[in-house]
């Protein structure tokens, strides 16, 4: 994130929350998902896995 944070910096200014499934499985399990991490943008997941920084660029 960090890298992707000082390639875009506007980027910083996104409300990033961050659902750890061990921690708080409860509110993980209110999402659909198969593999972690899995990233949503305004409620509709765009992506499972390992985030690259082009996947990010071209989103």
């Amino acid at each position: 994130m960090e890298e992707l944070f000082d390639k875009y910096p506007e980027y910083r200014e996104l409300d990033i929350e961050i659902i750890d499934k061990v921690e708080n499985p409860d509110i993980a399990d209110q999402y659909d998902y198969y593999h972690v991490p899995t990233y949503y943008l305004d409620g509709l997941k765009f992506h499972e896995e390992i985030l690259s920084q082009e996947t990010v660029s071209t989103s």
